[in-house]
């Protein structure tokens, strides 16, 4: 394996818990702007950039594209509430802030990507005081198109000045995350199953190895060398 020089990580269910934040503030988003949508539907979607998921669900259900101003509304209302749920509950993955520590007293630099904007992204690393650990943030909006599609990673990667995917591991809880990091073509694809989805749905996706969570990062990286 080429020598990893950084470490993508996804947001909510990967370095922090997921208590279904995200789904419930998406039905509840939508269902306000006359669109039902169950948090079964939504499953599926887990990681994706949310004004995407909003117009998928729009279209679905309404069998017409919203439009950008309806599309901006939900998606208003969706940051309100999972910003609010953040506020009055946010905890870290345990292990998570010792596993950023071992990867980078090995000489790796760490980001993160997530299908959130870049409003909820920065309440969670100055909640949880982590703005230090990351060479790189990079929220939905700041690509052109969400998972699966590798933007994200690749967006991390320039800001970080790494070259080579080659050299790129990424670690999410999601099959979008893992279908991301297998469109970018990265060395390590990493599932963790911290989030919302069993081993028997992860297993089934693009996946280099799964693990309990990050916290096992460390010991599957000392096994590879």
């Amino acid at each position: 394996m080429s020598e990893l020089k950084l470490a993508i990580f996804d947001v909510a269910g990967t370095v922090i818990e997921d208590h279904g934040e995200v789904v419930s503030s998406l039905v509840d988003a939508l269902a306000a702007h006359g669109i039902g949508v169950g948090s079964e539907e939504l499953a599926e979607f887990k990681g994706a950039a949310k004004r995407e998921v909003i117009r998928f669900f729009g279209w679905r259900k309404r069998n017409e594209a919203l439009t950008e101003a309806a599309v901006e509304a939900v998606y208003g209302d969706f940051v309100r509430l999972v910003n609010g749920r953040y506020e009055e509950q946010l905890a870290p993955i345990a292990g998570a802030e010792e596993t950023f520590e071992s990867l980078r007293k090995r000489g790796m630099q760490l980001a993160l990507t997530t299908g959130f904007g870049r409003e909820t992204l920065e309440l969670v690393v100055r909640r949880l005081g982590w703005a230090e650990w990351f060479a790189a943030m990079v929220p939905s909006d700041e690509v052109e198109e969400g998972r699966p599609a590798p933007y994200l990673i690749f967006r991390a990667m320039e800001r970080c000045r790494c070259r080579s995917v080659h050299e790129v591991m990424n670690v999410g809880d999601t099959p979008l995350d893992l279908q991301s990091a297998e469109n970018a073509g990265v060395a390590l694809n990493v599932g963790v199953l911290s989030g919302l989805y069993r081993r028997e749905r992860l297993v089934c996706e693009p996946q280099d190895a799964l693990l309990a969570t990050v916290a096992d990062l460390p010991t599957l990286l000392a096994q590879r060398e």
